[in-house]
C-alpha cells in the first residue's frame, strides 16, 4: 500500500481519538522515528514542511491597479475624445494627472508593503528529531509526516503532533486560540474535541511550549497544519472595497451617463436647431467633456489619503492600503480581540488575601516595579515566598538588544506573574532559593490539579510547599488560619473567578525530620493554609478610556475571543463593553444558520471559545446586516477575519506576521486607543475629501453649464478646453490641496458613523454643491455679458474675464468651505489652516501671469484686462463669498424645515 494510502490526508484524521500505538500504525512509524531513506521518500511526497509564500503582486502590477477605478476611466475617455480632435495638449495634461494619480499611490502603498515581513518566518526554524533511533537537529521544513520530533520548553512546535509522551509539558496556544493560559498536554486519547482548544493530546505547529518536555510524532506539515489551514482560509478570503471607492465609482458611472446624455443633447440642439457647423459643435463637446470631468479630484483623493496615511503613522498607525484611511470614519462595529489587545497578554497577580487582609497589587506586565496596598506584612511575604519557591519560572530584566521588550519570562506566565509580585515585595529569586534550596519536587498536573516542592533551610529543617486550584489546597489542609474556616475562602475564592481571575492557593507543611524524596502520599493531607493569589491577564489601562471614546462616536466594540465565556464577560465588563446578553460560545455558532447567526450577532457583544471559521463567519455576518466591520486582532487565528473585514487592524509589536500581512492597518504600540485616534483622523480624511468636493464640483458644472447655455441661448464658448483644464488642473488643484490639511471639526467624535451605503452626497452637500453653482453660472454669466458690452471689448478679453471671475470664486469658495457648517470668522481664518493662505498667494501669482504674460496669452488665448475689469472682478466676487456664507444659514433653515 502506498504512502498516500495509509497516511491519507492528515486533517482529515481524528488523531487525538487514536490512542498512540494506533498513530504509529497509521503512519508505518515507530518510536526510533523513520529511516534517512523513508524520510527521504516522504518527502517528496508531502513535500516541506513550509507554508506556501504569501502572494505577492509584481511592481507593475501594483501600478497598473492604481488605474482601477471608474473617475480615472472617464478621464481617459476624456483624454481620447480631446486627441481625436487633434487637441493634444489638453490630451498630455489629462494623461500626466493619471498618471501622477497613479504613482503617488503606488509609491504609499509599495512602503507599507516593504515595512511588513512574509508569513513563512513562523516556520524558519530548526528542530530535534529521532531517525533510526537516533537524534537529529533538522531544518523544520524537511520535517515528513510520521516523524518523531522531540521538544521543550521555549521550542516553537514545528509541525502538528499527536503526542506520545509528555513530561509536565504545557503550550502557549494563544496564537491559535486566543486563550491566554497556557494548555497542560497529556497523552491519553479523548473522544469530545471539536474545538481546537480542548485537543489536549496534540500539539499544534506555531505554538509555543512553556514548560515540560515531549515526544510527539508528525501529523500534519506545511499546507496541511492547523495553521496552513488558516493560510488556506486567508487565500480564498475576499478583501472588500472601501466604503469611498464604492461611493467614487457610483459617482463616475453616473457623472459619465449623464455627461454623455447632455453632451448628445447638446451636440444635436447645436447641429440641428442653432445650426452650427460640426466642427465648431465637436469643438463645445469636447470643451463640455473637459470641463464636466473634475480632473484634479483623483489627484486631490489620494493626496489627501496620503497626508491621513502620514498622520496616522505619527500616531503609530501604519496603513497598507490608501483607501483604509477613510474607511475608519465610517467603521460601525470593532469586533476586537481580547488576549493582546484589550489585554495585557501578560499574566498578573491583581490581588493577594491571607488571615490579615487582601492586598492588591499595581503594576502591569512584568515588570516588577509596582505599590502593594496595604503595605506588605510578614503574613503576605510568607504567601509571596511560598509562590517563589513552588516555581520553576524565571523572570530576566531588559538587557541589550531585548530592551524594547522590556522585562521578560522563560517558563510558565502563571509562574512568573508570582515571581513579579514578590519582587514587588522586595523578595529575589536566587536569593530565597539559596536561603531554602529545592530538593525535591512534584510538577503540577492536569490530574492532581497541584505542584509541590520540598525544601530544606541549611539546619535540618525540612517543609513542603504546595500550591495549585484553591479549593484542591483546602483539601489537603487540616489547619487553616485562625478565625476562617473553609466556607470563607471558597467563597473569596469564588467571588475573584467571578471577575474573571484564577486563583492560586498556598500551603506549607514542616517535616518532623529531614527528608530527601517526595512520595505521592506526601502531598495528601497536613498542610497549613496561608492564603491564596488571584491572577488575570488584565485589561490595558487605555481599554476602558478608549471604549468609552468608541460608544460616544457610535461605533459598537464586540469581543470574540477563543478564551473562556467567564473569561471573556469578566473582561468585557471590566473595559465599559456594552452589555447586551450572555457570551455566545463557538459551540453555539458552530451549527447555526444563516438567519439564526445573524441574531446571534445581534443578541450579544461578547464572543467566546471560537475558532478562525467562526470569526470569519462573524464578520461576514455583521456585513450583511448593514455594518461596517473593523477586526483587530494579533494572533494567526486572526487572519482570516482580518483579511475579510472593511479593514483589518493588527498589532505591530505582540502580533504575528500572518495577522500583518492580512490587515490593511497595523497599530505599532498595540495599543486599543490608538484605534479611536485612526478613527477620528478617517473621520477627518473623509471630511477633508468631501469639502475639496464641495469645492470642485461647482466649478467643474458651472463650466459646463455655461457652455450648454451657450450653445442653447447661441452664444460664443465664454471659455475654451484649454481655459477650463487651467482652471481644473492648476488653480482648483492647488487651492483644493490646503483643504486635505484641514483639521477635523470640533464634533467630528461625536457624530454618529455615516450610512454604509449612503452616496457620495447627503442633503447638506448636495444643497451646498447647488447653490454655490448656482453663484459661480450667474456672476460668472454677469461678468462675461458685462464685459461684451463694454467699449472696445472682444471676445477674448470676455473670455479672459470670465476666467479670472471664476478663479477669484473659487478662492472665496475656498475660504467658505473650510467648514460646512461654521461660518468663515469661526473657523479662525488667519491661523486655522496656514496653508491656505500660502495656496490663495501661490493661484494668484499664477493667475496674474496666465493674464499678462505673453507666452501664456498665446498658449491659452488670453489677453490683458484692465482696471475696470479688476474692479468688476473684485466687486462680484465679494458678493459671491457673502452668497456663500449665506448659503450656510439658509441650508440649515431648509433642512429643518424638511
Amino acid at each position: 500500500m502506498s504512502l498516500r494510502n495509509t497516511a491519507s490526508n492528515p486533517p482529515s484524521e481524528k488523531f487525538w481519538e487514536m490512542d498512540f500505538e494506533a498513530v504509529l500504525k497509521h503512519y508505518t512509524s515507530s518510536r526510533a522515528g523513520l529511516s534517512k531513506a523513508e524520510a527521504e521518500r516522504r518527502l517528496s511526497v508531502y513535500g516541506p514542511n513550509a507554508l506556501p509564500p504569501a502572494a505577492s503582486r509584481p511592481a507593475i502590477l501594483r501600478f497598473l491597479a492604481q488605474f482601477n477605478n471608474v473617475l480615472i476611466y472617464v478621464l481617459l475617455t476624456s483624454a481620447l475624445i480631446t486627441g481625436l480632435g487633434a487637441h493634444y495638449l489638453d490630451t498630455a495634461v489629462i494623461l500626466g494627472v493619471v498618471f501622477l494619480n497613479a504613482l503617488i499611490g503606488f509609491i504609499q502603498e509599495g512602503k507599507a508593503e516593504r515595512a511588513l515581513a512574509s508569513m513563512n518566518a513562523l516556520l524558519e526554524a530548526r528542530c530535534t528529531a529521532l531517525r533510526g533511533g537516533e537524534k537529529v537537529d533538522l531544518a523544520v521544513e524537511q520535517l515528513v509526516p510520521g516523524d518523531i520530533v522531540l521538544l521543550q520548553a521555549g521550542d516553537k512546535i514545528p509541525a502538528d503532533l499527536r503526542l506520545l509522551e509528555s513530561v509536565r509539558f504545557a503550550v502557549d496556544e494563544s496564537m491559535l486560540t486566543g486563550e491566554s493560559i497556557p494548555v497542560e498536554k497529556k497523552v491519553a486519547a479523548i473522544q469530545t474535541a471539536d474545538i481546537l482548544a480542548e485537543r489536549i493530546n496534540m500539539g499544534y505547529s506555531g505554538t509555543l511550549v512553556t514548560r515540560g518536555t515531549a515526544t510527539g510524532i508528525v501529523t500534519a506539515t506545511g499546507p496541511q497544519t492547523e495553521l496552513g489551514n488558516i493560510s488556506r482560509l486567508l487565500d480564498t478570503t475576499e478583501s472588500i472595497k472601501t466604503p469611498l471607492l464604492q461611493v467614487i465609482d457610483r459617482f463616475g458611472g453616473s457623472l459619465s451617463l449623464v455627461l454623455f446624455l447632455v453632451a448628445a443633447g447638446t451636440f444635436a440642439v447645436g447641429t440641428l436647431v442653432r445650426g452650427l457647423a460640426l466642427d465648431t459643435m465637436f469643438l463645445a463637446a469636447v470643451g463640455l467633456f473637459v470641463a464636466a470631468i473634475p480632473e484634479g479630484l483623483p489627484a486631490i483623493i489620494t493626496i489627501t489619503l496620503a497626508l491621513g496615511v502620514r498622520k496616522m503613522a505619527q500616531k503609530n498607525a501604519v496603513v497598507r492600503k490608501l483607501p483604509a484611511v477613510e474607511s475608519l470614519g465610517a467603521v460601525t462595529v470593532i469586533c476586537t480581540d481580547k488576549t493582546g489587545t484589550l489585554t495585557q497578554n501578560a499574566m498578573t497577580v491583581t490581588m493577594a488575601e491571607t488571615r490579615q487582609s487582601a492586598y492588591t497589587f499595581a503594576g502591569s506586565g512584568y515588570d516588577p516595579h509596582g505599590i502593594i496596598s496595604p503595605a506588605a506584612t510578614d503574613e503576605l511575604r510568607t504567601l509571596l515566598e511560598l509562590g517563589v519557591l513552588c516555581n520553576d519560572a524565571g523572570l530576566l530584566p531588559p538587557t541589550e538588544g531585548l530592551g524594547a521588550k522590556g522585562w521578560h519570562i522563560v517558563g510558565d506566565p502563571t509562574e512568573a506573574a508570582l515571581l513579579v509580585a514578590a519582587q514587588k515585595a522586595g523578595i529575589e529569586q536566587k536569593a530565597l532559593l539559596a536561603q531554602l534550596p529545592r530538593t525535591d519536587a512534584l510538577p503540577f498536573s492536569s490530574e492532581t490539579k497541584v505542584m509541590v516542592t520540598l525544601h530544606h533551610d541549611h539546619q535540618g529543617a525540612c517543609f513542603i510547599v504546595i500550591k495549585g486550584a484553591t479549593e484542591e489546597i483546602l483539601k489537603r489542609c487540616s489547619t487553616l488560619p485562625e478565625e476562617t474556616t473553609e466556607a470563607h475562602w471558597l467563597e473569596r475564592s469564588a467571588q475573584r473567578a467571578e471577575q474573571g481571575e484564577r486563583t492560586l492557593g498556598f500551603a506549607i507543611k514542616h517535616l518532623p525530620k529531614a527528608q530527601e524524596i517526595l512520595q505521592e502520599r506526601d502531598a495528601e493531607h497536613g498542610f497549613s493554609f496561608v492564603g491564596f493569589v488571584s491572577i488575570s491577564d488584565p485589561p490595558r489601562e487605555s481599554a476602558k478610556r478608549a471604549v468609552a471614546q468608541c460608544r460616544s462616536a457610535g461605533i459598537v466594540v464586540k469581543m470574540i475571543t477563543g478564551d473562556h465565556a467567564l473569561t471573556a464577560e469578566a473582561i468585557a465588563q471590566q473595559v465599559g463593553i456594552e452589555f447586551l446578553g450572555p457570551a455566545v460560545t463557538g459551540e453555539m455558532l458552530e451549527g447555526a444558520s444563516e438567519k439564526e447567526l445573524l441574531r446571534l450577532v445581534r443578541s450579544t457583544n461578547v464572543f467566546a471559545r471560537v475558532n478562525p471559521e467562526h470569526k470569519l463567519r462573524l464578520v461576514e455576518a455583521l456585513q450583511k446586516d448593514g455594518e461596517l466591520v473593523a477586526m483587530t486582532g494579533d494572533g494567526v487565528n486572526d487572519a482570516p477575519a482580518l483579511r475579510r473585514a472593511d479593514i483589518g487592524i493588527s498589532m505591530g509589536k505582540n502580533g504575528t506576521e500572518v495577522a500583518r500581512e492580512a490587515s490593511r492597518m497595523v497599530l505599532l504600540d498595540d495599543a486599543f486607543e490608538t484605534i479611536v485616534s485612526a478613527v477620528s483622523t478617517g473621520r477627518t480624511v473623509y471630511d477633508n475629501i468631501m469639502k475639496s468636493l464641495v469645492f470642485i464640483l461647482p466649478t467643474s458644472f458651472a463650466e459646463a453649464l455655461l457652455i450648454v447655455l451657450a450653445i442653447a441661448l447661441g452664444f460664443p464658448l465664454p471659455i475654451t478646453p484649454l481655459q477650463i483644464l487651467w482652471v481644473n488642473l492648476v488653480t482648483e488643484v492647488s487651492l483644493s490641496l490646503a483643504l486635505a490639511m484641514e483639521e477635523g471639526e470640533a464634533d467630528i467624535m461625536q457624530r454618529k458613523p455615516r450610512a454604509k451605503n449612503a452616496g457620495l452626497f447627503g442633503a447638506q452637500e448636495t444643497l451646498r454643491t447647488t447653490l454655490i453653482t448656482v453663484i459661480f453660472i450667474t456672476l460668472s454669466l454677469i461678468s462675461f455679458v458685462v464685459t461684451q458690452n463694454m467699449q472696445g471689448s472682444s471676445l477674448i478679453l470676455s473670455q479672459t474675464v470670465m476666467v479670472n471671475m471664476v478663479v477669484l470664486l473659487e478662492i472665496v469658495c475656498l475660504l467658505s468651505t473650510r467648514s460646512l457648517s461654521e461660518t468663515f470668522i469661526q473657523k479662525n481664518p488667519l491661523v486655522g489652516n496656514r496653508p491656505i493662505l500660502l495656496s490663495i498667494s501661490i493661484v494668484f501669482v499664477l493667475q496674474l501671469l496666465f493674464t499678462y504674460l505673453p507666452v501664456m496669452q498665446d498658449l491659452f488665448g488670453t489677453t490683458h484686462i484692465g482696471v475696470s475689469e479688476w474692479i468688476l472682478l473684485l466687486a462680484l466676487s465679494l458678493l459671491g463669498f457673502l452668497l456663500m456664507e449665506l448659503e450656510k444659514p439658509l441650508r440649515r433653515y431648509l433642512l429643518r424645515r424638511k
